[in-house]
């Protein structure tokens, strides 16, 4: 399986540690550096408070994650058509495998359907 590379934007220390820890328990993920400016990652886990129009522009909607504690929040950024939306209370290493596969399935389909 290839491996897929994974930027976490987070100033939240407890849920990038926590995803850090996901990350590396997974073997085909990889951690790149906390850097917004940073090659095109596979997938961007991004706190909400950090999720601006910025981080849409410079990455690809189907690869953002956006970790939140604000449930209101959900219905704008699916406007944008983001990947997933992990509530920080629900974020377990069964949900953040959920939203990997889900990355991993619309790729499938993208590369099915050239």
């Amino acid at each position: 399986m290839k491996t897929l590379s994974c930027l976490i934007l987070d100033p939240n220390n407890f849920t990038s540690v926590l995803l850090e820890e996901f990350v590396e328990k997974t073997p085909e993920l990889e951690i790149l550096i906390d850097d917004i400016n940073v090659s095109r990652p596979h997938l961007v886990f991004v706190d909400s408070e950090y999720y601006n129009e910025d981080i849409f522009r410079k990455f690809e909607s189907d690869s953002i994650i956006v970790i939140s504690s604000e449930e209101e929040l959900v219905r704008s950024y699916f406007k944008n058509d983001i990947l997933d939306f992990v509530m920080k209370e629900d974020l377990s290493y069964n949900r953040f495998l959920s939203a990997v596969t889900k990355y991993r399935s619309r790729q499938k389909n993208k590369a099915e359907n050239l």
